[in-house]
């Protein structure tokens, strides 16, 4: 059989009718993923990695994602979401606060005292995206959806109680934390993480807000040596895909992105 079938092959091959690369098996479809710091770091291994991975591993010659690290498409966090939008990264990590007018619903999951933990938000921000519930999503597939913990003031200057942020210039995550900061008298300022540390240590701002694990993650541990425990809400993350690529993609590579999206 597999002999007859190979001489039909050859004879229309030979007549025209057929080429080799209609008999070659497809390329795998490559899908970039931007993400805007380096492969080190911990939000890479813990979040970003173990899907690439598993993605790879499972698509073998079907699906294949490229991780451009470090900024390569882009290093502003507030211009990942459109890049993903307009098709210049097929997919992304964002930060919705940094884009608060697009993820404005987002804001509910940044409330201080509104979860237990970060896991727990996280679940409501996976089943909420999964149901589309959130506006600002609509151009996008959510491959993950997670919060960090609550978020402390690291600083600069010392600080022993509420009083002492009066009149400080502290990095925040989102408009809930400036809002809530701007209360106690600080002066938030809304700036990527990756570039909090400069900030921090030229003077620029007096400190940053962030959860205690990331403190070694970008560096900010070494500048920021006064540590106040406020416990403000958490910071969520995704990584989100264009929901056109993602339609478009072949029925069998499909499976393989839900397979390690989501919960």
């Amino acid at each position: 059989m597999r002999k007859t079938t190979l001489r039909l092959a050859a004879q229309l091959i030979a007549s025209g009718i057929l080429s080799w690369p209609a008999l070659a098996a497809a390329d795998p479809v490559n899908l970039k993923l931007s993400f805007f710091t380096s492969d080190r770091s911990q939000i890479y291994q813990a979040m970003v990695k173990p899907f690439v991975d598993a993605v790879n591993a499972a698509g073998s010659d079907i699906v294949h994602i490229d991780v451009f690290f470090s900024g390569a498409i882009s290093s502003d966090l507030s211009l990942m979401p459109q890049l993903v939008a307009d098709g210049t990264a097929d997919l992304a990590m964002i930060v919705p606060g940094r884009t608060p007018d697009r993820f404005y619903d987002t804001a509910v999951l940044e409330l201080p005292g509104l979860f237990r933990d970060g896991r727990e938000a996280s679940r409501v921000f996976t089943q909420l995206t999964s149901d589309h519930a959130l506006a600002g999503y609509e151009d996008f597939y959510a491959v993950n959806a997670e919060v960090s913990g609550p978020e402390d003031i690291h600083s600069r200057k010392p600080l022993a109680s509420l009083a002492d942020l009066k009149g400080l210039t502290i990095r925040v995550n989102n408009t809930i934390e400036a809002d809530v900061l701007q209360r106690l008298g600080a002066l938030p300022v809304l700036i990527s993480i990756n570039q909090a540390t400069d900030a921090v240590s030229n003077g620029t701002i007096d400190g940053a807000t962030l959860p205690p694990s990331m403190l070694p993650e970008f560096g900010i541990g070494r500048v920021a040596t006064h540590h106040f425990m406020i416990g403000l809400g958490g910071a969520p993350l995704a990584i989100v895909m264009n929901r056109k690529i993602f339609d478009g993609l072949p029925p069998q590579a499909q499976p393989i992105i839900r397979k390690y999206s989501g919960e």
